[in-house]
């Protein structure tokens, strides 16, 4: 499913690790490996910090609560290269190679805490870092901490400019977010295998705002819930729970509740495979204006480098 560019040179080796079909229509051949480059950068096994599934691991930058925390997602590439910096939105693959009735979750919220830490897609490297208010401060859950592990699936897209056929309300322009009720605590950039098991139609500012609702397949309760009716029967309130901390969590931050669409009721895991599927599909809208934007910025980089340099004096120490 994922293809491999590499850009080499003597002093550095890029390498991508995205669908092909993603660039195959947008760049060409003598354009892909640079292009590519956008999406992922070289790094060395030194800056790893974490180890988490064997294919993909993190790395920080950074102190954590401040502007400049980041969290990267590192792939592990035997053969190839051992290890490379990977976008959490393109690189990391949907669906499970070994169960296509999994999918992949990044964690990008903890359970039990309350920095609200997301992937920024306006940075091309899509590090995960503490977003930011309207006053310019670092976002945190005023309401407190979120009792789940809370992040996106990666490659899917609700487009702001497509209208949902089911709620009549348009994306939100985040990838899908997804809630992982297993008992274990995962870290920000973790990659982990989920298994799907329904979908909460939250309404997020008048816009379509799926969350949906999974469990890790190594929590022990995994094997036993296989659709969201059984989340109610085996963890009775939980999803009362979900619901009324995502309708109300916004109050403390003096906005109004938000809504729900579809009566506000839980949809089954046949449902989430149909949302995720039409969010899968989104994600090729929005590839035609990163290439752009990626060939705007090495344009511009060209033109500085084109810049003649000011000449240094003959003997810059000496006082005239």
């Amino acid at each position: 499913m994922l293809g491999s560019f590499i850009r080499r040179s003597s002093m550095n080796v890029y390498r991508c690790a995205i669908p092909r079909v993603f660039v195959s229509n947008y760049c060409s051949n003598n354009k892909l490996s640079e292009t590519a480059s956008m999406f992922q950068g070289f790094t060395n096994t030194e800056e790893i910090l974490m180890n988490n599934d064997p294919m993909f691991q993190i790395k920080t930058e950074g102190e954590p609560n401040t502007e400049d925390y980041s969290v990267y997602v590192l792939q592990n590439t035997p053969g190839l290269m051992d290890i490379a910096r990977a976008s959490p939105l393109f690189a990391v693959p949907l669906y499970s190679k070994e169960n296509y009735e999994v999918l992949h979750m990044i964690c990008e919220i903890p359970k039990g805490t309350k920095e609200k830490m997301e992937v920024i897609l306006d940075d091309p490297g899509h590090p995960i870092k503490q977003d930011i208010t309207d006053d310019g401060k670092l976002r945190v859950y005023k309401h407190g901490p979120i009792p789940w592990n809370y992040g996106m699936l990666p490659q899917t897209y609700e487009d702001p400019k497509v209208k949902c056929d089911i709620t009549g309300l348009y994306g939100d322009g985040d990838p899908m977010d997804v809630i992982d009720i297993g008992s274990q605590t995962l870290s920000t950039g973790e990659v982990i295998k989920l298994k799907p098991l329904g979908v909460l139609p939250l309404i997020d500012e008048g816009e379509i705002d799926w969350k949906v609702i999974g469990i890790n397949v190594k929590d022990e309760l995994a094997e036993h819930l296989n659709d969201i009716d059984d989340v109610e029967s085996i963890l009775p309130g939980m999803l009362n729970e979900i619901k009324e901390w995502f309708r109300i969590y916004k109050v403390a931050e003096n906005k109004p509740p938000n809504e729900f669409a579809m009566d506000g009721n839980y949809q089954n895991c046949e449902f989430v495979w149909k949302i995720v599927a039409e969010a899968h599909s989104q994600i090729y809208s929005i590839i035609p204006e990163y290439f752009r934007q990626y060939e705007e910025a090495l344009k511009q980089q060209e033109e500085q480098k084109q810049k003649p340099k000011p000449k240094r004096p003959l003997h810059p120490y000496k006082k005239e």
